[in-house]
């Protein structure tokens, strides 16, 4: 009786230990213990215990395995591909990061690769560029305006010694080579060194062979092939005697390029000129054409300023117009509201208004205080530097004493 019962015990627990097949999968456990010992499955989830992962291997994921004991070490957030391409235009935010983004796309760009590399996302601080301590080049200097010529090994001719120490602290490799210019002198391996573009009074501190270094008289802007404005012909003339190719392309300011594809994504945004755009994108685009224009806040402009004025949503686009108050609007729809607002307003012609140069005072301080602009170029002094944001009709303002850093 007793070897019976023994024989029953073993069948039974032959039955609970094996693993039979059905069709190449094998039976699911009804139950499992609530032991908690993470394991860290092939799928990269993290199961309470062996059984639990058998489970779903067999009822959800057939196929799956343990990947290794304990939790799953954490994998880079995966997003959709970043947008690579974003306007120019310079509508600066200040993120908590510390960090000034020229544009919401450019902000928007960095939010994307963060998510990308799984790191935290930066919020707006402000929408204008970050308040920084004045950032100056370690190896600035104020020199001297004396041209003593003095030839570096890079095979630059440089104003002076003092320039070229400039040039030495940022490149090691560059030494003195002779005193004078560097008229006959071809050494091995030598470099051409970057070169500071003139633009609204800047001035260069490297001077290539057989170029004059120094212009006169007043500004009277011109726009180069490059797209670049150049304080006058005479600065254009300099420039191109350092870029072969470069000519001239028209007289006065440079028109920014504003040809930006944006999409068509509904986040509507009101902006300073009344006008309800899709996206910031657009905005953006209206920004360049028109700098006076900001961003008001989110969602649809309405105009609910007198009582008997009525409201209105305009939604037409164009033609533009400019009005007695010197403020461009971007269609009729804007202008009537406008008017009911200003009796006294006119129509004074149609597209956007310019910028009178009049209006702009004329610089005559000549003296050499190089100050970096916030449009990234070096004027001669803060003087040349409000000229230029006037006679462009961009909000230009000091960033730091000194030359703009190339980065």
């Amino acid at each position: 009786m007793a070897s019976l019962i023994f024989l029953r015990v073993l069948l039974l627990v032959g039955v609970s230990t094996a693993v039979p097949q059905t069709g190449g999968r094998r039976n699911c456990p009804d139950s499992c213990p609530s032991t908690s010992s993470p394991v860290c499955g092939t799928n990269n989830v993290v199961f309470r215990n062996e059984c639990y992962l058998q489970k779903a291997a067999c009822t959800t994921f057939p196929g799956l395995g343990k990947l290794r004991d304990g939790p799953c070490v954490s994998r880079p957030v995966t997003t959709s591909k970043c947008r690579e391409e974003c306007t120019k235009i310079y509508l600066p935010l200040c993120g908590d990061d510390g960090k000034t983004y020229q544009n919401k796309c450019l902000f928007d760009l960095a939010n994307c690769r963060n998510a990308q590399e799984s790191k935290s996302p930066i919020s707006i601080r402000s929408e204008n560029a970050c308040e920084v301590e004045e950032v100056r080049d370690i190896c600035y200097r104020d020199c001297p305006g004396t041209y003593d010529p003095v030839c570096g090994s890079d095979r630059a001719t440089y104003h002076n010694k003092c320039e070229l120490s400039i040039a030495m602290c940022h490149n090691e490799e560059v030494d003195l080579h002779h005193e004078g210019t560097c008229a006959g002198f071809s050494g091995k391996g030598a470099r051409r060194p970057s070169q500071t573009l003139f633009s609204g009074g800047a001035s260069s501190s490297v001077v290539s062979e057989g170029c004059e270094d120094t212009c006169t008289g007043g500004f009277r802007p011109v726009c180069g092939t490059n797209n670049l404005t150049y304080g006058s012909d005479c600065y254009l003339e300099l420039a191109k005697c350092r870029y072969p190719g470069l000519e001239k392309r028209s007289d006065g300011v440079c028109t920014k390029d504003c040809s930006l594809q944006c999409d068509t994504a509904r986040r509507l945004v009101c902006g300073t000129d009344g006008i309800t755009y899709t996206n910031d994108c657009f905005l953006l685009l209206a920004r360049c054409k028109d700098p006076a224009v900001g961003r008001n806040h989110d969602g649809p402009c309405v105009f609910v300023e007198k009582p008997e004025c009525r409201p209105r949503l305009c939604r037409e686009r164009g033609p533009s117009m400019c009005g007695s108050d010197g403020i461009t609007y971007a269609n009729k729809c804007l202008f009537d509201a406008a008017t009911c607002h200003n009796q006294g307003l006119l129509k004074l012609y149609d597209g956007p208004c310019k910028p009178d140069p009049r209006r702009c005072e004329r610089c005559e301080d000549n003296t050499r205080n190089l100050v970096c602009g916030s449009d990234g170029v070096t004027y001669l002094n803060h003087c040349h530097l409000t000229l230029q944001a006037c006679l462009s009709g961009y909000d230009i303002y000091k960033l730091a004493n000194g030359p703009c850093l190339r980065r």
